[in-house]
């Protein structure tokens, strides 16, 4: 899909379920290693997306 049709990429998008993936400990840490890969993989994006647009101004 591209945002807004300004050929930008869109972030992968990630849907929990907490009452039944249970993602986080009593604590309040991430305690699911497949959510937390996906949250990592989806900061990266982020990341290089803002840095791709910060080049740009």
């Amino acid at each position: 899909m591209i945002h807004a049709m300004r050929g930008w990429p869109t972030p992968m998008g990630i849907a929990i379920n907490s009452v039944e993936q249970k993602p986080f400990a009593a604590n309040g840490s991430l305690q699911d290693d497949h959510i937390a890969g996906q949250l990592d993989a989806m900061a990266r994006q982020l990341a290089i997306g803002c840095v791709g647009l910060s080049s740009r101004h």
